[in-house]
């Protein structure tokens, strides 16, 4: 096709396109009509609500609309149902305040229910005391962005997730607050998806929580003060850069979790003040480098199970133990980390130690096969431990070891 003829098909689909946006309208509306208007409203009209409260739930949108709402519009479902139930593609709502979202055990009630759709855009919401706050499901290419959701929840058994995508497709999310729910952001069966400037805290399960979602993007969330932190799980090809981890504090509580993942690669994330920053369970062939591992309780938890994974050029700070492992075996390479309990020197001054590095001590050996021991933590027991292996090093388990440690901790932007 030359160039003549595409011009020309350009040309033909912009006259068409402009002969069909001239049928369409912008219709304003106040009092309680949104549902008459939109059942009466055109494909791809605009409708814009005016200032107020309106108790209405849910508000069905089955053809092409753009929904924007005036400063100080409020949704209120009064503990109805749904507050919008999108069931057409190309449609955009924005700007709207809707809350009290019931609770329900046989249905997923959410302030935004997405089902079955294409290219749609919610944005610049803001979601109060909901079940579940924005629901996708079985919809593809449809951006979540710049939405606040802040719910009340108390218990797991009665609480839904913030964003919640099933059985999705190249969607993306991005700059939106989460606050106070199950999860933050729920993925399962979703793939090809980008996750983007998500703050998402103080959830009483997950930040973030995905399953079976292979080949997504994870970059710039931060994840805090989740009582179990974040869980990544049955997936692969997954990238995560530059995301924190912090303040994740309870017995099961994770920075990041890991579980079952492949062909994967975590870098440039910190990791700070975290039960336990790193914890790995069936991984395979997963490149984790450039991070930063800041004074958690445990740096990195890597079980037998785990297969050919790298584990490079991170910092690992002031952790109480540096890495634990379940298995006397190690199938994973350490190399070229920077350990702050090092103790080792260069004399050829490469910012390389000259002796290995056994981030695995004889307490976090004992303490993994005989839990109950960390009772003695806290007790001479310990520094008699620390003390037999500065004087012994033989007693160091030997199976985990980084060959090259660096003697300096590495810039990472």
């Amino acid at each position: 096709m030359n160039k003549f003829n595409c011009y020309c098909i350009l040309i033909i689909g912009f006259i068409l396109f402009l002969a069909f946006r001239a049928e369409t309208s912008i219709v304003k509306i106040s009092g309680h009509n949104i549902l008459q208007t939109i059942q009466k409203s055109k494909p791809f009209d605009t409708i814009i609500v005016l200032k107020g409260t309106y108790y209405v739930h849910d508000i069905e949108v089955s053809k092409p609309l753009v929904l924007l709402a005036e400063k100080g519009v409020v949704i209120d479902v009064n503990l109805k149902g749904n507050g919008f139930v999108v069931l057409s593609s190309n449609v955009i709502i924005s700007g709207f305040c809707i809350k009290n979202i019931p609770v329900s055990y046989l249905k997923e009630n959410a302030a935004i229910y997405l089902k079955g759709v294409k290219n749609c855009i919610i944005s610049d919401n803001v979601i109060l005391n909901a079940f579940f706050g924005i629901y996708l499901s079985k919809s593809e290419s449809c951006v979540i962005k710049k939405n606040r959701i802040i719910g009340q929840s108390k218990k797991e058994s009665n609480s839904g997730n913030a964003i919640h995508l099933w059985q999705c497709n190249k969607c993306i999310i991005r700059d939106n607050f989460i606050q106070q729910h199950r999860d933050g952001i729920y993925l399962e069966f979703v793939k090809n998806s980008f996750i983007k400037n998500n703050t998402s805290q103080k959830n009483i399960r997950y930040g973030m929580h995905f399953m079976f979602s292979d080949e997504c993007t994870y970059i710039h969330n931060s994840f805090t003060e989740n009582t179990a932190g974040v869980a990544v799980m049955y997936s692969k090809k997954i990238k995560m850069f530059g995301n924190y981890f912090g303040q994740n504090w309870s017995y099961v509580s994770n920075g990041i979790l890991l579980k079952d993942i492949k062909d994967s690669e975590i870098a440039y994330n910190v990791f700070k003040n975290n039960s336990i920053a790193v914890y790995m369970e069936g991984c395979l062939n997963n490149v984790i480098k450039y991070n930063s591992i800041v004074k958690n309780g445990w740096g990195l938890k890597i079980y037998g199970n785990c297969d050919n994974n790298l584990i490079s050029y991170n910092n690992f700070v002031d952790n109480f133990f540096e890495v634990v492992s379940n298995t006397s075996i190690n199938n994973n390479t350490f190399q070229k980390n920077f350990w702050s309990n090092y103790s080792g020197y260069d004399l050829d001054k490469n910012n390389i130690g000259d002796i290995p590095h056994r981030p695995v001590s004889l307490t976090t050996y004992i303490l993994e096969i005989s839990p109950h021991t960390v009772v003695l933590f806290q007790s001479v027991f310990l520094d008699l431990l620390n003390l037999i292996e500065r004087v012994n090093p033989e007693f160091t388990p030997s199976f985990l070891v980084d060959e090259m440690p660096l003697m300096n901790p590495i810039k990472i932007n």
